[in-house]
């Protein structure tokens, strides 16, 4: 059985049309059909907070330590962040429990298993999220803002309290 004229014309239309868009998708790339496709992270904020906040560098955080039965050793250029306003870019790492928690270790690099596969006490900061809200751990680069402390008594050797995470 032939086609007739129109169903050639709309069989054409929809090949041009599923190959433009085939196109358009190699082209575009999946970063940008991420952003505007973007998931909703309940719990995130969806703007950088107001403030003045300073990019923590971790490998300025890395040559700190606290040896057993010693004091913490805070890197000199780390010092003057003591109590201010911080930014923090990593990965999001359970501290006590899986799914929501309002405190959570936040990693430079992504870390498989964090119990077999355990960073240096330099190579984490503990994070405490504002309020004391719950929210649940995510798989994407994190940006944490919020106040930085230096060895408090709760065995951490960085803490960021006060936090807002927002997704990269």
């Amino acid at each position: 059985m032939a086609l007739t004229i129109q169903q050639k014309r709309k069989r054409d239309m929809t090949i041009v049309t599923l190959t433009i868009i085939m196109v358009v998708v190699a082209t575009v790339g999946k970063t940008t059909w991420s952003y505007i496709f973007k998931p909703s992270f309940p719990g995130y904020a969806d703007a950088v907070p107001v403030g003045n906040y300073t990019p923590l560098d971790w490998g300025q955080l890395a040559s700190g330590d606290w040896p057993m039965n010693g004091k913490p050793i805070i890197p000199e250029s780390v010092r003057p962040l003591e109590g201010k306003q911080v930014m923090a870019k990593g990965f999001i790492l359970p501290l006590h429990t899986t799914g929501e928690a309002s405190e959570f270790f936040l990693a430079e690099k992504q870390v498989g298993c964090y119990f077999c596969n355990r960073p240096k006490i330099s190579e984490v900061i503990k994070v405490k999220i504002a309020g004391g809200k719950n929210i649940s751990p995510v798989d994407f680069p994190t940006r944490v803002f919020g106040i930085l402390h230096l060895a408090p008594d709760d065995g951490s050797l960085y803490v960021i309290d006060d936090a807002v995470l927002m997704v990269k």
